[in-house]
């Protein structure tokens, strides 16, 4: 794929996540080359309602302009760890709390309810909960469950086919019987 083509594919994704209702996306990556970073701030320049968040080289004053607190966890905490830890945080903090929660024992999604719940303000998540090693919160599930048990209805349940689509044309990633969620929200 071509320079080209790679900035209109990150811009469609952009606004379909946009659509769905998300109000934060970080793109980029730690290690991103100087043309990613240039196609990165193009996109940004793109956002109609969220705010993008890249990782990008910075000089020292921007990144304390940006502060925020944000715990990685490899993914062995239970739910009850998790919010004591984020209790702490949001204690001690005077910014805001985001969370990174890996899937190694399957308990993410316990663990970002547990997080919301303790006052993260930011769960990292990603579409269809892929990620590092076991994955990490995935949007789409946390999304119908923030709707259906917890009746915040920020999100656009019936955009959750479409994006799993995306992410399967994208990456060749497909949906196991376990994630059922995706393809037929509530």
């Amino acid at each position: 794929m071509d320079e080209n083509q790679y900035y209109w594919e990150m811009v469609k994704k952009k606004h379909m996540l946009e659509n769905f209702g998300i109000t934060l996306i970080e793109i980029g990556h730690p290690g991103i080359s100087p043309e990613e970073e240039c196609i990165c701030k193009t996109v940004a320049e793109t956002a109609e309602q969220a705010e993008i968040l890249m990782h990008a080289r910075a000089d020292i004053e921007e990144v304390r302009a940006a502060f925020r607190a944000k715990a990685h966890w490899v993914g062995i905490w239970e739910p009850r760890e998790c919010a004591r830890i984020v209790q702490l945080a949001v204690q001690r903090f005077s910014c805001e709390i985001e969370v990174h929660l890996h899937n190694d024992f399957g308990l993410a999604m316990a663990n970002a309810l547990a997080a919301i719940d303790a006052g993260a303000s930011v769960i990292d998540t990603s579409l269809c909960g892929i990620g590092e090693r076991a994955g990490i919160v995935d949007l789409l599930a946390l999304a119908t469950v923030l709707d259906q048990k917890r009746g915040i209805h920020q999100y656009k349940l019936p955009h959750i086919p479409q994006l799993t689509r995306m992410v399967s044309l994208a990456n060749g990633y497909f949906l196991t019987i376990h994630q059922l969620i995706s393809l037929n929200p509530m």
